[in-house]
């Protein structure tokens, strides 16, 4: 029987990319705008709302699921919530956003979701800045949800209401239920057909039990606005690349929208090798540095620090968040260049190799 797919899965699943309609005042090919502080929702005080925020954010693991949650800011809502949903190897399944609010006078939860979409860019609950404000009337709603939270146990039970609609896995309707405790969270579901049959269930095995494993990480911000976060440290004894080292790495790189733009993995590709600082966007100069050999290390990078308001050609837009995954593979010193692709794309057209 094929693995079914849960309604959890399947709302990743849509999800997948930040499109135009993630925040207000941009276009197709634009980033999101920096919404004022003084533009966003009054935070409304109501301590039951702020404890199913607090219960249902954090980083959750099983053996085969990663789920983070942290709150995001919305222009037309006060409490969002952001959750991204990875592979046990940290690939990227999708994204979704949680609106907790009340409604004549009961609490909710509103799961929606972006219209459409492509593969999200990885591990952007990391760097809110490059997702900024959403506005959850340009999104999809997927259902509404009930919680129920238990003050003394600090447990917060969330269920739909009545069967939603699906078509996932040969259902009709679906129905979910979400347990978060202190410490862990469980996710269990099951579709129906027209007649009301099971037809699946999620998860298999105990992949639906996760374990509460502490707050959604956050990457690293340095003095110039770069954030990075790290994958998968390198070995304890390997090289520390510094300035004036040569790097061979592998990498790819992702607009927030979820569009990978270049990838040295491609087949006919090579490692890019180059020289830190060298001639790269100031991201990759600064980035770089500190990397162990063995290391795979997230960059999110500003406009200013990436193609700022010029954009490069037609790939990159102006104004532009990067995302690159990048894994150093070797080091050398100044005077002894490994083997390897020197060249990167010559995405902004100036005649100069760049990322």
């Amino acid at each position: 029987m094929t693995k079914p797919t849960s309604r959890l899965v399947l709302a990743f699943a849509s999800l997948l990319g930040l499109s135009a309609g993630i925040a207000v005042a941009q276009n197709a090919a634009s980033q999101p705008a920096a919404i004022p502080a003084d533009q966003l929702p009054e935070i409304v005080p109501d301590a039951l709302l702020d404890d199913i925020m607090n219960a249902m954010s954090g980083s959750f693991v099983s053996s085969g699921l990663r789920i983070h949650i942290t709150p995001i800011r919305a222009i037309d809502a006060d409490r969002v919530l952001f959750a991204a949903a990875e592979t046990g190897e940290g690939d990227t399944m999708g994204q979704v956003f949680f609106h907790i609010f009340r409604f004549e006078g009961q609490p909710r939860i509103r799961m929606v979701r972006l219209p459409g979409g492509a593969a999200a860019a990885p591990g952007l609950y990391a760097a809110m800045d490059a997702i900024g404000a959403v506005q959850l009337g340009q999104l999809d709603v997927t259902g509404d949800l009930t919680p129920v939270f238990d003050a003394a146990t600090g447990r917060l039970q969330i269920s739909s209401e009545r069967p939603m609609p699906t078509y996932a896995g040969g259902a009709i309707a679906m129905n979910s239920r979400f347990e978060f405790t202190p410490s862990g969270m469980t996710i269990s579901e099951n579709g129906v057909d027209i007649a009301g049959a099971t037809v699946w269930t999620f998860p298999e095995g105990d992949d639906g039990n996760l374990r509460r494993v502490g707050p959604a990480p956050v990457a690293v911000q340095t003095d110039t606005g770069l954030r990075y976060h790290i994958i998968a440290e390198g070995d304890e004894h390997a090289q520390v690349g510094v300035k004036g080292d040569t790097y061979t790495v592998n990498y790819t790189g992702w607009l927030p929208s979820g569009q990978m733009f270049d990838t040295s993995k491609q087949p006919g590709r090579e490692p890019f090798t180059v020289q830190i600082p060298g001639g790269v966007i100031q991201g990759w100069n600064e980035g770089l540095i500190g990397m162990k050999v063995g290391e795979k290390r997230r960059l999110f990078i500003p406009p200013a620090l990436g193609y700022g308001e010029r954009g490069a050609g037609n790939v990159i837009p102006p104004n532009s968040w990067l995302i690159f995954d990048v894994e150093l593979l070797s080091l050398a010193k100044e005077g002894s260049v490994p083997a390897g692709e020197r060249h990167p794309h010559d995405h902004d057209g100036d005649g100069i190799p760049d990322h």
